[in-house]
């Protein structure tokens, strides 16, 4: 049994499965790089003191990675006519 859906609502749910599938791929971006962030962090909070006597470096290097990432959700707007 087939059902008549109207052309307007096919596209709508084109878009919106598209929309989804984007959303889920910019998810598993931002978690992998707010794991990355976690990471460097956690070195900081373990070694931070040691590396600051022994390799500065180092330690520069995980401020940076820690303290750079953002997520950065932005909404489009747009008027749509029917």
């Amino acid at each position: 049994m087939e059902i008549d859906v109207p052309l307007t609502t096919r596209k709508s749910l084109k878009k919106l499965k598209s929309n989804t599938y984007q959303d889920i791929e910019d998810h598993y971006f931002s978690l992998e790089e707010h794991q990355k962030a976690f990471k460097a962090s956690e070195n900081i909070l373990k070694r931070g003191e040691e590396l600051y006597n022994t390799n500065k470096d180092s330690l520069r290097y995980y401020l940076v990675a820690a303290g750079k990432l953002q997520t950065v959700f932005v909404k489009i707007l747009r008027n749509i006519m029917l």
